[in-house]
């Protein structure tokens, strides 16, 4: 022994034992267990919420432990991805008596926040909110007790959310929603009590979706769908096993395939 102390040689080289020959830091962790043996904050295994790298490791998570990207100041549970943030409103509705009207929204782009609803019980109005794209939020329930109408709501291209859709107990009406391309979204739709109306839907240039549609109580009135061809209309026609009314099939323009 002698001379300087020699770092982590795990001898007393210069006889002094305050002389430290390992955990320079003093943070209590020897250099085996200490990331960083320089910096007395890091070393050890993650402290959570202290902002620091304590165990050098990135990927390990010190704040937002519930991955919903916000960090626990801002979130009132953070072991809870649904919760934290400001309330969403009507994000606990799960049951609507008496009918649900959602129109004259031009900011409005989605129906976030009615994902809990499951029961409709009446008429469901969603018109002219030119800019709803999204109506998704929808995928919890299966039937419509009331008519369904759907009009002017210029963006929206599909009907995704309507997915679970089996049943709607009076009308259906899809009218002049210029940018809905098909139907895909009622896929599941079996019955409707009273009339099928779909008109005037510029882009509209398939029925698909309606694939699984076997009565329609009512009439059934498919027109003035610029993009539609008339010969979509008659196969929904032809696969109905319960029909209650009359038939319009008028101004689809569309181009047919050749036969």
């Amino acid at each position: 022994m002698g001379g300087e102390e020699v770092p982590y040689d795990g001898v007393d080289n210069d006889c002094d034992t305050n002389t430290p020959d390992d955990d320079l830091d003093g943070d209590g962790f020897v250099l085996a267990e200490d990331c960083d043996d320089g910096d007395p904050q890091v070393g050890g295994e993650e402290v959570l919420y202290d902002g620091v790298d304590n165990d050098c490791d990135p990927s390990t998570v010190d704040d937002d432990l519930d991955g919903d990207g916000l960090v626990a100041a801002a979130d009132c549970d953070d072991g809870d991805p649904a919760v934290g943030g400001a309330e969403v409103p009507y994000d606990g509705l799960s049951i609507v008596y008496g009918g649900l009207a959602v129109g004259l929204n031009d900011a409005l782009t989605s129906l976030a926040g009615l994902e809990g609803l499951w029961i409709l019980e009446g008429i469901v109005y969603i018109v002219e909110n030119p800019n709803l794209t999204d109506i998704s939020a929808f995928m919890g329930f299966t039937s419509v007790d009331a008519s369904l109408i759907l009009e002017n709501n210029g963006a929206l291209t599909s009907l995704t959310g309507l997915d679970g859709v089996t049943e709607i107990d009076g009308d259906l009406i899809i009218e002049g929603n210029g940018g809905l391309l098909d139907l895909i979204g009622l896929n599941a739709l079996r019955r409707v009590y009273y009339s099928v109306s779909v008109v005037n839907n510029d882009a509209l240039a398939s029925l698909q979706g309606l694939e699984s549609i076997r009565a329609v109580g009512g009439k059934l009135e498919i027109s003035e769908n610029a993009a539609l061809c008339e010969d979509d209309v008659d196969a929904l026609v032809d696969q109905l096993t319960s029909f209650g009314g009359r038939v319009r099939n008028t101004d689809n323009l569309g181009t047919c395939p050749s036969s």
